[in-house]
């Protein structure tokens, strides 16, 4: 990667953090954007989101989703509804 930098007149070359993950953590850290984003409608279960983002089991997306946001699913959508609830206008 220094060589191309080198070579495009560039005496290093700076990666953004993000790139430099292993495809299975980048796909996981994407699906999890997506979860973030179904958890905030109203009506959708977390079976439904699992599914949705391609998780075969509500179990298997409540543990990756817990290692990579640091919390559960429910409680995630719990905090946010209540974050958004405090911050809305009244």
């Amino acid at each position: 990667m220094n060589y191309l930098a080198i070579k495009n007149g560039r005496r290093d070359l700076r990666i953004p953090a993000g790139w430099l993950d292993t495809p299975m953590q980048y796909l996981t850290r994407w699906r999890m954007q997506l979860a973030t984003h179904l958890l905030e409608r109203q009506g959708v279960g977390l079976a439904q989101v699992a599914a949705e983002i391609g998780y075969e089991s509500e179990a298997a997306f409540n543990r990756a989703f817990k290692k990579c946001v640091g919390v559960p699913p429910g409680a995630w959508r719990r905090e946010r509804q209540t974050s958004l609830r405090a911050t809305a206008p009244q």
